[in-house]
């Protein structure tokens, strides 16, 4: 079945942003403007356990990467 969002079959990056209205407004426009079909915004996700990866973390301006399933680290 294809996808629900984008109505085919496709791998989907999910970008979780909170507290982070400008930067995730432009991040938007930006990857819009490049992919102007595969690029939606949704105010609600569910997500079983086990079936999603997180790769990077942003906060407060330093940007993290998973070490393992716990922790994380700074990206140099």
């Amino acid at each position: 079945m294809p996808s629900a969002n984008f109505g085919e079959y496709t791998n989907v990056c999910v970008i979780a942003a909170f507290s982070m209205g400008g930067f995730i407004n432009q991040l938007e426009t930006t990857l819009s403007d490049h992919f102007p079909r595969q690029v939606r915004r949704a105010d609600d996700m569910q997500v079983v356990r086990g079936s999603w990866r997180p790769y990077l973390h942003l906060e407060h301006g330093i940007i993290w990467t998973a070490l393992d399933a716990a922790e994380w680290g700074e990206l140099e």
